[in-house]
């Protein structure tokens, strides 16, 4: 077992532990200034033993792996050619303060850990990679603060693991600022939490292989949410409050299940669900002119041939099978577009929009083309439009 702690004050470069081959190692730095490059290397050397080394770490028991200014890199490689069980910050964060830095975290095999990691500045990137095999792969929390920051989590060929990405909190909002959760794994049962709080955000998720979740969680104007999931059995749920905001899901398999919340006004929302059997698609709208404009010409006919032609500027949920089913609630809701199709038999859409402070003009377009579908849609005050056709 070997332990290293060492600290630095002035702009300097530290390669730690590259040579180190056996198991039990634990490393902990702090670095103070800028145009520092720190690389820690826990992997196994091939060259001197044919053991894999495992149960190696990064910050532990209160000893924070800190770098604190601008411009400055961190890189982490645990687990290459080794049997894993590794972690980072556990107990203690790895903390990176300041603006203009890159925090790059790498996990070979299984069984690995990120606990904690931490970027606090603005104009950070950081990355975090755990892949090649092996079940039971967590990222517990990788946190962004402040504004214009790319946070990047991967999880390859590692089922029954979880990946949580936060920027920004609920006291300090950030702005401008991407992230991108990717989960491919055989066998699946992974899971992913994104949250944003500020404006001009864009949160990106693609996951595949089946029985994988996603939640996620956005608060503030302008923001984007793209998800994208391939496989039976994923399971999507989201939750925006604001204005403005986009929300775009697309689930391609049997048993999918998107569970959508919208407060705000303007926000937009399109949900393809391209193919497969007994999906279900959820929607809780609260708010005003979900949908920039009225259909072309304000009739129900006019409103169906439109939304089979392309989706419209609004909100637009597809769905491509048999017996699947749609659930829309809008309360105190004026002025919204709404366009619901199903393609297949045994399907249903149910429906209902209750007027808020004004009196109504919500539009709804519903068509099902197969047989022994099912539709039920209503909406209360005046000045609204619905078409249904079968």
């Amino acid at each position: 077992m070997k332990r290293l702690f060492l600290l630095t004050t002035s702009a300097f470069a530290i390669s730690i532990g590259t040579a180190w081959a056996d198991s039990n190692n634990s490393a902990f730095v702090e670095q103070i200034g800028s145009g520092n490059q720190m690389t820690i290397n826990q992997k196994h050397d091939l060259s001197t033993s044919s053991t894999p080394s495992e149960n190696n770490q990064v910050g532990s028991a209160g000893n924070t792996l800190l770098q604190n200014g601008t411009n400055n890199a961190i890189t982490i490689v645990q687990g290459e050619h080794s049997g894993g069980d590794d972690s980072i910050g556990v107990n203690a964060p790895v903390l990176q303060s300041g603006d203009s830095n890159t925090l790059s975290m790498f996990q070979f095999a299984g069984n690995n850990v990120i606990n904690e990691a931490h970027q606090t500045g603005a104009g950070n990137t950081g990355t975090i990679v755990q892949s090649t095999g092996g079940a039971g792969s967590f990222v517990d929390l990788f946190e962004q603060r402040d504004q214009g920051n790319v946070g990047v989590i991967e999880q390859i060929n590692t089922p029954s693991s979880h990946a949580t990405l936060v920027q920004g909190d609920s006291t300090r909002a950030a702005t401008n600022n991407f992230s991108h959760i990717f989960q491919v794994a055989p066998g699946g049962s992974n899971q992913a939490t994104s949250m944003q709080f500020g404006d001009g955000n864009s949160s990106e998720v693609i996951q595949s292989d089946g029985n994988i979740s996603y939640t996620g969680f956005q608060d503030g104007n302008l923001n984007i949410t793209e998800v994208k999931q391939s496989g039976p059995d994923m399971v999507a749920s989201t939750s925006v409050i604001g204005d403005s905001n986009l929300v775009d899901l697309f689930q391609n398999e049997n048993a999918m299940t998107a569970s959508l919340s919208l407060n705000g006004n303007g926000n937009r929302l399109v949900v393809d669900q391209f193919s497969g059997d007994g999906n279900l698609v959820d929607v809780a709208l609260a708010g005003n002119n979900t949908g920039t404009r009225a259909f072309n010409s304000g009739g129900a006919a006019a409103s169906i041939t439109q939304l089979t032609a392309q989706p419209i500027d609004g909100a637009t949920i597809l769905q491509n099978g048999d017996n699947n089913s749609v659930s829309v609630t809008g309360t105190n809701a004026d002025g919204n577009v709404f366009g619901l199709e199903q393609a297949g038999d045994g399907n249903v859409i149910v429906g209902h929009f209750e007027n808020g402070a004004g009196v109504g003009d919500n539009e709804a377009a519903v068509f099902q083309g197969g047989n022994g579908n099912y539709a039920n849609f209503t909406v209360s005050g005046t000045g609204n439009s619905l078409g249904i056709a079968q």
